[in-house]
């Protein structure tokens, strides 16, 4: 049985998730939403943040790219940017790793 692309986005950005819900402490995710995006053939997922008062929305696509960022409800004790920043580096700290584990796997079975 062989997986479709709405099966294999899902599993990515499940892990994408996760990885974002472990290394992001100062947020939490208060809701999520799978939404087909036709134009780019994929599925991509909608996170809703807060922190306090404030609430941020988020999509983000299977590759780890941030499609869409809006601050919904900001103070002024909170910078608004905060959260992309961390996501950004999460996303980069993840594809990075994932990068080094296939490199490694691929030149252990050379030898």
């Amino acid at each position: 049985m062989s997986v479709t692309n709405e099966e294999r986005d899902i599993f990515l950005l499940d892990f994408i998730q996760l990885h974002l819900e472990q290394e992001i402490s100062n947020y939490a995710i208060d809701a999520t939403e799978d939404i087909i995006d036709e134009e780019n053939d994929e599925t991509v997922r909608a996170l809703w943040w807060s922190v306090g008062p404030c609430q941020t929305c988020m999509v983000i696509a299977p590759s780890g790219e941030i499609k869409a960022y809006k601050p919904l409800k900001t103070h002024k004790a909170v910078n608004r940017y905060d959260l992309l920043l961390q996501a950004n580096n999460c996303i980069i700290q993840l594809l990075h790793t994932c990068y080094n584990e296939e490199v490694e796997a691929e030149t252990t079975v050379k030898k």
